[in-house]
């Protein structure tokens, strides 16, 4: 099976088998693996982190969030 199929059949699986391929991934990855990032994608949780220091109440909630997603999906 090619990286093509592989995608293609993780992608007909339930969401919750998904996220339990992601996982065995990302676990199994190299721990030097932030070797192969680009820079601009090393800085963004360092960005993240300082947004929300700089403003912590605009933290929005798990379910906050899947609210306002599925409020979106209806319009």
């Amino acid at each position: 099976m090619n990286t093509e199929q592989a995608i293609s059949h993780i992608s007909s699986l339930p969401a919750s088998e998904q996220i339990q391929v992601i996982n065995a991934i990302w676990d199994g990855l190299p721990e030097d693996v932030s070797d192969l990032m680009p820079k601009s994608e090393k800085a963004i949780p360092k960005e993240r982190l300082a947004e929300y220091n700089a403003k912590p109440s605009n933290l929005v909630s798990e379910a906050e969030l899947s609210a306002e997603l599925n409020k979106r999906k209806q319009t």
